[in-house]
């Protein structure tokens, strides 16, 4: 049986296709399994000091203490033992995240139940401790402790700390609210002074809206407010509804309260007609151009210019 020759490298074979034979050349290994980490890891971990391993350490077993024994059972221990023995290095952060992520999703998870079991006990204390309070005035207080625990408790979640952190919510919620209504309640007032001199806020829109007829304005008959002075009346109201501060603050009256309301009446009234008489000559334009240009209805442009650019 002939001797088959001993294979030899062509000389096009490149040179980086030979593996190196230089000992201090770092070689790049891959982790294939939980246990490969482990040892990488401890092969690479360098000397660190106490203070940033005891801080590890305690971060650990915080994360830790959110599970169960048996999901503590059913974990990797390899990937457990990775995050211990990096604690104090810089690879304790990147072996950890994934834990620290799962530990605080069961940490919310806890929480909301918690908080969701601590609503109905804050119901039935605000209806004996706070019966003056409206149902949508004690929802709106709940609402709002729930939503800030929610967002800014961070401390221990277990029943009884949960349960004052929200209580004390809970207080200062009502004190808003109670502020808030006294506040509406004093506005309430003024605006009920105000809706007094009526008739002096008719009298500055009936003294625009009369040569408006034309226009379209219903003024109403046999005593009754037409439809176009009752829109122009809630406009004006709740413009003074938005800015009462300004009626009601002695030191910015410069006149009498029936001549402000008045004028009030009377240029909201002249905002109206500016609009009529815009549409009014808009439409005259698309039937100008209709009749004596050929064009219809659909192709008329929307904007006025665009309308005096096409004549």
């Amino acid at each position: 049986m002939p001797i088959k020759p001993a294979r030899t490298k062509s000389a096009s074979q490149p040179k980086y296709a030979c593996k190196s034979n230089d000992p201090t050349k770092k070689r790049i290994t891959r982790a294939t399994s939980s246990r490969d980490r482990f040892w990488r890891i401890a092969a690479d971990l360098e000397p660190t000091s106490d203070e940033a391993y005891l801080r590890d350490e305690a971060i650990l077993a915080e994360a830790l203490s959110e599970f169960s024994f048996d999901e503590q059972m059913a974990m990797d221990h390899y990937d457990i033992a990775s995050i211990a023995i990096s604690a104090g290095s810089p690879a304790f952060q990147a072996e950890a995240l994934p834990l620290l992520c799962r530990a605080l999703g069961k940490r919310t998870e806890r929480l909301h139940k918690l908080l969701d079991d601590a609503r109905v006990f804050l119901e039935s204390r605000l209806q004996d401790y706070h019966p003056d309070l409206s149902q949508a005035e004690r929802e709106t207080a709940i609402a709002y402790a729930i939503a800030s625990a929610k967002s800014h408790y961070g401390g221990e979640v277990n029943e009884e700390p949960v349960s004052a952190w929200v209580v004390d919510k809970v207080r200062q919620a009502v004190t808003f609210v109670r502020a808030i209504r006294e506040d509406e309640n004093a506005c309430q007032a003024e605006f009920d002074e105000l809706y007094k001199h009526r008739r002096a806020l008719l009298g500055g829109i009936y003294s625009v809206l009369e040569t408006c007829v034309d226009l379209g304005a219903d003024l109403g008959q046999d005593g009754k407010v037409g439809d176009t002075v009752s829109e122009i009346e809630q406009v004006a109201w709740m413009y003074i509804w938005n800015h009462l501060s300004d009626w009601t603050s002695p030191d910015r009256a410069h006149a009498a309260i029936t001549t402000r309301l008045y004028g009030l009446g009377r240029d909201t009234a002249r905002i109206w007609r500016t609009a009529r008489l815009r549409n009014r000559n808009r439409s005259e334009w698309i039937a100008y151009l209709l009749e004596h240009y050929g064009l219809s209805e659909k192709d008329a442009p929307d904007d006025e210019d665009e309308l005096r650019q096409a004549a």
